[in-house]
Formats: structure tokens, C-alpha cells, sequence
């Protein structure tokens, strides 16, 4: 923009002279501001682009997930920094120090039947994350079912403030799941390739719960600026066990699993969904790490080699995979390893399992000490980050089943955990109302 002449002179200056309201410029004065506006200007232009529209607060539309990767997170997370979870390469870091975990997955922790519709039995968070112990980690999900009021069909952040409250007060770290690749516990809709395209900026209600009162992008965008200052967050993660493949009618939901497709692209249509939501995460974020919730065992999009190319997007942090291998350590799980080694990002065994109990072949015990060698073989692996056992339960768990009760001996051995004295809520508490 040039310099324009006021509209009033000073009547008597001369007119090699400019007037403005507050008095007269020399024409040094003048050419020195010309030179520094223009300067400004360059500057600012230069910083414009620079940051390019993600970084300016802008949304990426449907057409940036379909494009080349977009720039990068506005900063890159710290390098675990006070209680921050961060990463330097393949190794996390907290409090200065390099940092591994062990813990347990409890998605069902914001069930609170009174306000929302919930998702699993109701659970005593505090002596719950009592028994977890600080520096533990719990995965736990944070879907709209648990974030919407099941009478006034209204986001309402009652129970999912509790749990992160009783999180911080035990010094317990969250790992916070925003959907899910099913739909299961959410809005019933499976995704399929035209979501990971753009569709996740659309509302569903598949299943006819009215769950979800927004689409998945815009619970994003409430969900991680309101949450990203509590020392209780981990790492985010967008989807559990995202996968590009199709689902073809009559199924829906769960029921798509087995019988769906795997449409060519769907390796780039995962990656660059992963650079479009991870940056945007980081961005309103730019602290705590994204992890890429993958299964890790021959899902559509991130098989074998492709793996490697969905966790080299600039959107991913954490690497993940779910195994239920009761193999100490199966050549799929050693591949995924290697790969994260060769891209220089942590590896997180976050769902970790096999059946187990009174009625199984493994009792709880030999379940344990099956579990412990796998814990321990992938230990040996510095990229291996972390380990979370599928699924604490508060009450009962199936006599041969992945669940874990409290007294299991795998919290002990396996998880770290506290041994904590069996208890249970009174069955009418846990049980979900008609």
C-alpha cells in the first residue's frame, strides 16, 4: 500500500511538504517512512506466507486431505518439558528424562448414566486412578457419547471434566481417543474412504442414538483447546484403528468388519488424512503429541510397507499397534518395530492382549506371565515406548475373556499397578438404565 496525501494542508507550508492532522513531514522524514513501509510490507508478506493458511487459523477444506501433505504443526511438541509428554526422535521424554510406561486401557471412564449415554460400566474414578498410580498411563475414550448430554442432546462436559480432574489429582496420564473406526460407542457410522476424504467434517447419527450432535471435525475443535492445558494429557489420538477400506450395504458399523474392501490409494488417503487432522491438532495444540492409533496388523492403509508411509506423516508423533498375539513377539510386531526405528518414532504397544481366566486355557496367572514376556521382549527394543493391557474392567470380567478385574495379577506384574483389594460398585450403579 503507497503512501497517500492527506486531504488538508496547512495553510502556508510549502508545497514540497505533506500535512498531516498532527503537523508537518520534511521530505527526508518522508522518503524514510516510505522506505519503512515498505520494508514492513516485504516482512509481512514473507511471514504470511510462510505460515500458510493452517497456521493463520484457517480450516483446511475436503480437498486438502485429498492433496500433498500440508505444512507442518505450528510448533513442534517440546521435548517433554515439566510434565509435558514430548520426543527427541524415537524416545519420549518427561521432565527431562527419557520416558516409557506401562498402564492399562479403561475406554468406559466418562460413563456417567445420569448425564450421557455412555459407553461401558460406570467406574469410581478415584479409587480407580488411585490404584493406577501416578506416571501411569490410561487410554480412555472421548467420544461426543460421552461428551452430550443424553436428555438435553447438548455437549455437556460434566463427565469427562470428572475424569480429567480425578486424572490430575492422582498424577495420571491420558491418552484421549476422539473416535472410532466403527462408529461402536459413537455415531455408528463406519469409515469408510469418503470420511477419511472429508466426510469426517459431516454430522452422522447411523446407529439413531442422536449421540452426536456435531461432526467429528468440530468435536476436534471443541475437544483439544479445552483440554490441551491439563498436565493429565498424554497424547491425543484421533480414531481408534483407523482404516481406509470401504463397507458395502446391507452392513454398517462393526458388522462392516470382515466384509469390506481395500480401494487402491488407500495408503495415500490415510497419510494425507493423518497430515491434514495431526497438523491440525497441532496447531491448536502445539504441545502434546499425536499417536496414530493403528492396529499394526494388515489394515487397509497401513500394511506392511505402508505402514512405514502413514508414520512418516508430519501429523503422527507416536506410533501404535494392538496385539493380542500371545507370542512374545510375532514378525508382523518386530517389522512395525523396525520401521518405527528406521523413522525415528517412538513405538507405543497400546492395546495388549489375549484371552484369559477361569474357563480359559491361560488362567489369570499363566495369562500374566505370558503377558510379562511379551512385555519384556519388547522392552528390549529402545523405540518401544509404552505398554497398555486391554481392558480394565470394574466389575466381573468374562471367565475367558481379554478383560482385566481389579486383583488380576497381570495389573501387578504386567501394568505396574497397584494390587488393589477387589472391590465393585453395587450392580445397579454399573448396570446402564433402560
Amino acid at each position: 500500500m503507497a503512501l497517500q496525501k492527506p486531504r488538508r494542508r496547512t495553510r502556508g507550508c510549502h508545497r514540497s511538504r505533506w500535512t498531516g492532522d498532527t503537523g508537518t513531514v520534511s521530505r527526508r522524514a518522508r522518503r524514510g517512512l516510505l522506505v519503512a513501509a515498505a520494508v514492513l510490507l516485504a516482512v509481512t508478506a514473507a511471514v504470511l506466507t510462510a505460515l500458510g493458511p493452517d497456521r493463520l487459523g484457517s480450516s483446511p477444506g475436503p480437498a486438502a486431505v485429498r492433496s500433498a501433505s500440508p505444512p507442518g504443526p505450528l510448533a513442534s511438541p517440546l521435548p517433554g518439558a515439566g510434565d509435558t509428554v514430548g520426543r527427541r526422535g524415537a524416545q519420549l521424554f518427561r521432565r527431562g528424562q527419557p520416558f516409557t510406561f506401562t498402564g492399562v486401557n479403561a475406554y468406559q471412564l466418562a460413563t456417567d448414566f445420569a448425564v450421557n449415554y455412555g459407553c461401558g460400566q460406570a467406574v469410581d474414578l478415584d479409587r480407580f486412578f488411585a490404584s493406577v498410580g501416578p506416571g501411569r498411563v490410561v487410554r480412555t475414550w472421548l467420544f461426543q457419547t460421552e461428551g452430550v448430554n443424553r436428555t438435553r442432546r447438548a455437549v455437556d462436559w460434566t463427565a469427562v471434566d470428572r475424569v480429567v480432574h480425578a486424572a490430575e489429582r492422582h498424577g495420571v496420564l491420558l491418552v484421549l481417543v476422539l473416535g472410532e473406526q466403527a462408529g461402536t460407542c459413537d455415531d455408528g457410522h463406519w469409515h469408510d474412504p469418503e470420511w477419511y476424504r472429508g466426510g469426517y467434517r459431516q454430522r452422522f447419527d447411523d446407529n439413531g442414538n442422536h449421540t452426536n450432535v456435531v461432526s467429528w471435525w468440530q468435536w476436534l475443535h471443541a475437544v483439544v483447546p479445552r483440554y490441551r492445558a491439563s498436565p493429565a494429557v498424554a497424547m491425543w489420538e484421533p480414531v481408534n484403528e483407523p482404516q481406509t477400506s470401504d463397507c458395502p450395504p446391507p452392513f454398517r458399523g462393526k458388522d462392516c468388519y470382515g466384509h469390506g474392501s481395500c480401494p487402491g490409494g488407500n495408503a495415500e488417503l490415510l497419510r494425507s488424512w493423518f497430515d491434514t487432522v495431526g497438523a491440525e491438532i497441532h496447531r491448536l495444540d502445539p504441545i502434546h503429541l499425536v499417536a496414530s492409533g493403528t492396529i499394526g496388523n494388515g489394515e487397509c492403509g497401513a500394511w506392511q510397507k505402508y505402514y512405514a508411509l502413514m508414520g512418516a506423516s508430519s501429523g503422527v508423533d507416536v506410533l501404535t499397534v494392538h496385539d493380542y498375539d500371545p507370542a512374545p513377539l510375532n514378525p508382523t510386531m518386530a517389522q512395525h518395530i523396525d520401521q518405527a526405528r528406521e523413522i525415528g518414532k517412538p513405538l507405543v504397544f497400546e492395546e495388549v492382549g489375549t484371552d484369559g481366566g477361569a474357563r480359559c486355557a491361560l488362567t489369570a496367572a499363566a495369562r500374566a506371565r505370558v503377558l510379562q514376556a511379551k512385555r519384556d521382549a519388547v522392552r528390549a527394543h529402545p523405540s518401544v515406548a509404552g505398554f497398555l493391557l486391554w481392558q480394565w474392567v470394574q466389575v466381573g470380567g468374562d471367565p475367558c475373556g481379554l478383560e482385566f478385574p481389579p486383583g488380576d495379577p497381570a495389573l501387578a506384574q504386567v501394568a505396574e499397578m497397584a494390587h488393589p483389594e477387589a472391590w465393585a460398585m453395587p450392580p445397579q450403579e454399573a448396570t446402564r438404565p433402560d
